[in-house]
């Protein structure tokens, strides 16, 4: 009982942990009292003890930590990972510098959303979901690079966090530091809250989350039971989060909000059981367009450069989210909800294939799961965002989406910084 005690306490955070998790979600889901589904969602319950579900799913578990381990004994993951000791004259500014400068931009960027559209006036009369559809519309969208100035600004914080106890501040020194971080927090979060976004906010709370945890469970003497506690509030401080924003974007009665959160949480699985036997089939399924959402984004210069859309018949993104409306509307389910979650939308894409798609995938997220140990600069902005993809496998396929892009050339960026300032780093046991 010792050895498994410490054996979750070590994975709490780890792919393992987190894709267990996830998979907890899913059970809860396939197990849901049909008539309590059928009551708040209003659409047949088809996921309730389907085998085939169960199958598939479990299946796509297994082949993602199958990857997971392979990455070891392929050599790109250690089994007892390093983290690099940093030795820098000035700590403060050393963090400091690249927190204001991301805080700057986005702030600029806030600013010239609340120039498209009036997000204050809309949110204080509930109007968040005109707000959502304007955006998807490319209505609030702002010319040039600010766009990803958001995400960037969580990279940053992720990795000064992390970077904050290595480099040892104390005093007045880590007070200000801390005063700058929390300056940093509230732009980015005020920022989600006018775009009206749970996908970016998720990110940086489930991130920060990741990074308290995985100190705990570093630490001597921790106890299972108190991540445990700790984790069920972090995961209620979520799904409040989460009903805040459903409420800004209109809903507002006590079964709307139900229906919200069992919405974006388990009926995405019966879509994804709709999909597996195959009642419901999406319009631009089968064209590879869910399996990297980069591309999906017309703006974005590979896509002008290859011509993407055209060569593989690929529509716009406004004409993909509306596709899913309608494809889901004609299974009988409810229009209000489209995700099928993670596998469902790969699945709708290279059927079984899925499970290759996913034992490949986890071979790159163990070797991050590694590198995040050794805390190498990349891996500590990249891993996270790969936790929460994880955790939200319920939700839409966000891996390598240009959001994953944006954060990895920060990484790339901050790992330059670093180059500048750090000196030749010295293997340490991980804190």
């Amino acid at each position: 009982m010792g050895y498994l005690k410490r054996l979750t306490i070590r994975n709490f955070v780890s792919p393992y942990g987190l894709a267990l998790f996830s998979y907890a979600v899913f059970l809860f889901a396939w197990i849901f009292p049909p008539n309590i589904y059928i009551r708040y969602v209003v659409e047949p319950d088809l996921m309730f003890l389907d085998p085939l579900t169960l199958i598939f799913y479990t299946s796509c578990v297994v082949a993602f930590l199958f990857g997971v381990r392979s990455a070891r004994y392929l050599g790109l993951a250690k089994k007892d990972s390093l983290a690099r000791s940093i030795s820098v004259a000035m700590p403060l500014v050393y963090l400091a510098i690249p927190l204001l400068l991301v805080t700057a931009f986005c702030t600029v960027y806030l600013i010239l959303l609340g120039g498209k559209i009036n997000f204050v006036t809309l949110l204080i009369a509930q109007q968040g979901q005109t707000m959502k559809m304007a955006s998807e519309a490319g209505e609030t969208t702002v010319e040039g690079r600010w766009g990803s100035s958001l995400t960037m600004l969580t990279a940053v914080i992720l990795w000064a966090s992390y970077r904050m106890n290595q480099v040892k501040m104390r005093g007045m020194t880590k007070y200000i530091f801390l005063s700058i971080l929390t300056l940093a927090i509230a732009i980015n979060v005020l920022t989600c809250i006018a775009m009206v976004s749970r996908g970016l906010l998720m990110p940086l709370i489930v991130g920060l989350a990741f990074l308290y945890f995985y100190r705990q469970s570093r630490t001597e003497n921790v106890r299972l039971t108190r991540l445990a506690v700790t984790w069920g509030a972090s995961v209620s401080l979520v799904i409040a989060i989460f009903i805040l924003l459903s409420f800004l974007r209109g809903a507002s009665a006590l079964n709307l909000l139900t229906a919200s959160v069992l919405g974006y949480s388990i009926a995405p699985y019966n879509r994804m059981a709709v999909l597996l036997n195959g009642v419901m089939t999406y319009t631009y399924g089968g064209r590879g367009i869910y399996l990297f959402a980069y591309l999906q984004k017309d703006g974005t210069k590979v896509v002008r450069m290859l011509d993407l859309h055209a060569r593989l018949g690929w529509p716009t993104s406004l004409q993909l989210w509306h596709s899913e409306f309608s494809s889901v509307a004609a299974a009988g389910l409810s229009p209000a909800y489209i995700w099928s979650g993670v596998f469902g939308y790969l699945y709708s894409d290279i059927g079984w294939w899925t499970l290759m798609y996913l034992a490949i995938v986890g071979i790159m997220v163990g070797h991050l799961w590694s590198k995040f140990q050794a805390g190498h600069t990349v891996a500590l902005v990249l891993y996270p965002f790969v936790g929460y993809w994880i955790t939200f496998w319920s939700g839409y396929n966000q891996l390598f989406s240009i959001e994953f892009v944006a954060t990895a050339e920060c990484g790339i960026l901050l790992m330059l910084y670093e180059a500048v300032w750090t000196r030749a780093p010295n293997a340490t046991k991980a804190t």
